[in-house]
This record gives structure tokens, C-alpha cells and sequence, in this order.
């Protein structure tokens, strides 16, 4: 009977405990059209972007090479790994509300008591010691779901840095493809322009000779001194643009500028990839995209945030328990005659506060929708990245393939010209002429690729992939901070 009664009077709180504050997450239904619009020559990706190591595609293994030590040495990396473990540790802490707390407490001290004072204290006078010691445990039970609605609220914050985690991942990806498609670029176009500067020197002696036998006038050896000049003047702005991407690459890998010259002193092509990008569709988007995916978390969040609110409008209930001995002798600390037992539930109620907290829940409940819009914003530049980076690369292949048909035009006529020459049907100056113009196509052509390649890094990026196709072991425990090693 007894065990009946327990059960029914129980029954209600069970049924309480069961129910949770604040509204449930519901993952927004997002409409957007079906196809980029767009059209660019793509490819349907049987795997999801985030896991398409789409920069091997260069065919380029020092690419690979600089990537893969990324993974190992980036310090952004190492930053978000740091705020991930943050992050996880706000979650354990707002899963240890759900369990009771228990502390221990000790102490000793000696006193000395004065006639004066003993009278006063109502206390014999002379010395004597006090013993102490007990425990104390206090747990709030989480009737209304509050604390469960701060966890929630937790995870979600620690799922948002993991995303900033992958956008750090992500931008690593593009900004070293980049500053390693420039510094090919670079040094192509220096090994160019030091052959211009050659023939503009070759050039030039051959007008003096012509200019001496009365052949060309002062203001003909004139020009071609000022184009020499000119193109001299370029060399300077390509080495040192080599040396600041060089630069730039060894701090994006975690090293001292200078570490990677070896690796990368020597000139090579730029990386080319095939004309088409492995793409998703628009709905995919919204999977791959760190930042979207971080605006998603950071809704959840907040409304989670509002059951928060909503639950300090509600009684919080309590049990607390003290259990300690105190005594003036350490051999007798532990009789039964020391000891202090006491414990019951406790109950706090909000009753008036002007309004006060109500206004906490409107507070979530704004800022749940502030959210809300951050995410429509995160969605649709998603897609504005994308469609100008589709935009952008449609726009760089028709560029590359225009410049590359004017290259090889102006090689052929180079070659007809000293072919001419040999036959004695052209002179050097034409065949200069041509070579000059050859050069100069071929530096258009190279910086034609640079933006094609580079196009198609950007269109990589902004449909959120490869991300988690990186091998990333930067340290995820306690760093050594009594070390600094740049190499």
C-alpha cells in the first residue's frame, strides 16, 4: 500500500521531468532552383565535394607535397583545433549540471582564549583546538528541461567552431593553390622577360651597327635603348614578387621564410587542370559549405537558448545534503557524538521581478530569428560565391583558349621569319620584330593559364570542397609551450 501511494504521489513529477522548455530544432526547409545558372562545362562529383581532393587533379606532386605538410603545420589549423577542445569542454561541463556535486571540507586551528575574551565568547579561558571535517553535496534536478536545453545549446556552439575548423581548412586549401599557381606564374614569366631582355640587347647592338653604316637614323637607336631600359625594369618586380609568394607559402605551411627554397627555387609550369570541375547541385551546397553549415549550428543554438530562458520562469528544485564531524580532539573527530547530519530538497520560485525575465525570452527568441536571417544571408552568398566563380572560370576558358591560339600564331610566324632569314628573303629586324611579339603572346599565354587554373581554384572553394579530404594531425592535445620550432 504503502509502495502505491509512493508511486502515484511520484507520478506527476515523473511526468514533469518528461517534458522539456522551450521549442524543439527543426532543420529549415530550404527551396532553391535545381541547376547553376551558370553554364559552364561540369561534371556530377560521385562523392561529395568535401571529400574530393580536387588540387591532385593539378597532376603537380609538389602541390601535393605542400598541402599534405600543411595538414601537419598550419597554425590557423592549430588555433581551430584549440577552439574545438574549448568547445568540447563547455559541453562536459554543462553535462556535469545534470549530476550531483560533492566537495569535502577540512580544517584545524588552535585557539587561545583571554579571561576577557573567554567572557565575552562564553567560552573557558586557556588554549584549545578545533577539529572540523564533512562533506557537502548539493544536485539540481532538472525538472523543465532547462539544463538539458544548455547542453543542447553547447553542442551546438562546439559543432559551430568545428565548422570554423573546416573554413579554416577550406581557405588553407585555396590560398596555397593560389600562391603556388602565382609563384609558377612568376617564374615562368622571369625566365620570359629575361629572354626579351637579351634580345632587346641583341636588338639594340644590331641597330648601332646598322646605324653606323648610315643605315638607320639616332632616333631608331633611341627606341630600342628605351624598350631595353624597359623591359631591364621588370626584372627587379618579378624576383621580388617570387620571393614574397615564396615567403608567403612557408608561412601558410607554419615555417620561416626561406625554408622552402630548395623545394621550390626551381622554376616549373603552372599547374593546369582539365576544362570541366567536378560540381554538385545547388542542394548540396548547403551540405558542403563550412559557413553555411556554421549558420545552421548557430540557429540551433539560439533556439535552444530559448528554452534556456523560458526555464528560469519555471520553480528550479533542488536536494542538498551536509554530513560533518568537528570536535577539539583529532582521536575523537570521528564519534558519534561529532557528527552533523542534515539534507531535504529545496525549491526556488520567481514571483516578481518587473518583467525581468520575460524579457530574457524575448531576447532568444530575437536573436533565434537574427539566426534565422544570418542563415538566409549564408545560404544566398553561398551561391552568389558560386555562380561568380562559374562565371568567372566560363569567362577564363574562352580567354585561354583565344590566347592560346595567338601564341602559337605568333610562333609560327617567328619561325617562317628566321626561316625567311636563313633563306635571305627577311632580315634580322623582322625577324626581332616577330621574336618580340612571339615573347610577348607567350607571357600573355602563361598569365592566361594563371587565371584559368587560378579560376578554377576559386570555383573549388566556393562550393565548399576538399575539405575533408586533407590529412590534418596538427596537435589536438595540450601544447609544449616552452618550445618554438619554425622548421
Amino acid at each position: 500500500m504503502k509502495a502505491i501511494i509512493k508511486n502515484a504521489l511520484l507520478m506527476p513529477v515523473l511526468i514533469i521531468i518528461g517534458c522539456t522548455v522551450g521549442p524543439d530544432y527543426k532543420k529549415p526547409e530550404v527551396k532553391i532552383n535545381t541547376n547553376w545558372h551558370t553554364q559552364v562545362p561540369t561534371k556530377e562529383s560521385v562523392i561529395p565535394l568535401k571529400d574530393l581532393a580536387w588540387w591532385k587533379n593539378f597532376k603537380d606532386p609538389i602541390l601535393d607535397q605542400l598541402i599534405e605538410k600543411a595538414g601537419h603545420s598550419n597554425l590557423d589549423i592549430e588555433l581551430a583545433l584549440a577552439r574545438v577542445r574549448e568547445a568540447r569542454a563547455n559541453v562536459s561541463s554543462s553535462e556535469a549540471a545534470f549530476f550531483p556535486s560533492l566537495t569535502a571540507s577540512g580544517s584545524i586551528a588552535a585557539n587561545h582564549y583571554g579571561k576577557n575574551a573567554a567572557a565575552a565568547s562564553k567560552m573557558p579561558p586557556g588554549s584549545s583546538t578545533t577539529v572540523k571535517s564533512g562533506f557537502d553535496a548539493s544536485w539540481e534536478i532538472d525538472v523543465f528541461g532547462k539544463l538539458r536545453r544548455a547542453e543542447e545549446s553547447a553542442e551546438a556552439k562546439l559543432e559551430s567552431i568545428v565548422e570554423d575548423g573546416r573554413a579554416v581548412i577550406l581557405s588553407l586549401l585555396g590560398e596555397i593553390a593560389l600562391n603556388y599557381i602565382n609563384l609558377r606564374n612568376y617564374q615562368e614569366q622571369l625566365l620570359i622577360q629575361q629572354e626579351i631582355v637579351a634580345s632587346w640587347k641583341t636588338y639594340s647592338d644590331l641597330r648601332k651597327e646598322l646605324m653606323s653604316s648610315g643605315l638607320l637614323s639616332d632616333i631608331d637607336e633611341i627606341a630600342a635603348d628605351i624598350s631595353y631600359n624597359q623591359a631591364v625594369a621588370l626584372i627587379p618586380q618579378l624576383q621580388a614578387s617570387i620571393q614574397k609568394t615564396l615567403n608567403q607559402i612557408c608561412i601558410l605551411l607554419g615555417h620561416q621564410p626561406g625554408t622552402l627554397d630548395e623545394l621550390l627555387g626551381n622554376p616549373a609550369p603552372v599547374p593546369q587542370m582539365d576544362i570541366s570541375i567536378l560540381s554538385n547541385l545547388p542542394g548540396k551546397l548547403i551540405e558542403q559549405r563550412p559557413d553555411v553549415r556554421k549558420a545552421e549550428e548557430a540557429l540551433r543554438s539560439t533556439n535552444a537558448d530559448i528554452g534556456v530562458a523560458e526555464g528560469n520562469l519555471y520553480p528550479s528544485f533542488s536536494l542538498t545534503g551536509l554530513l560533518s564531524w568537528g570536535s577539539t580532539a583529532i582521536s575523537s573527530l570521528f564519534h558519534a557524538g561529532s557528527s552533523v547530519l542534515s539534507g531535504g530538497p529545496g525549491v526556488s520560485i520567481p514571483i516578481f521581478d518587473f518583467g525581468k525575465l520575460r524579457a530574457q525570452v524575448d531576447i532568444q527568441y530575437a536573436q533565434r530569428d537574427e539566426a534565422f536571417i544570418q542563415y538566409k544571408q549564408a545560404i544566398l552568398g553561398a551561391l552568389q560565391d558560386v555562380e561568380n566563380s562559374l562565371v568567372t572560370f566560363a569567362s577564363e576558358s574562352q580567354r585561354l583558349v583565344t590566347y592560346k591560339k595567338i601564341f602559337e600564331e605568333n610562333k609560327l610566324s617567328y619561325d617562317l621569319n628566321q626561316d625567311r632569314q636563313h633563306s635571305g628573303l627577311s632580315s634580322m629586324l623582322d625577324v626581332f620584330q616577330s621574336k618580340f611579339l612571339y615573347l610577348a603572346s607567350k607571357q600573355n599565354y602563361i598569365t592566361s593559364i594563371t587565371n584559368y587554373s587560378t579560376s578554377m581554384v576559386n570555383a573549388y572553394k566556393s562550393l565548399g570542397g576538399g575539405w575533408d579530404a586533407v590529412d590534418v594531425s596538427c596537435s589536438n592535445k595540450k601544447l609544449d609551450v616552452t618550445h618554438i620550432d619554425f622548421f
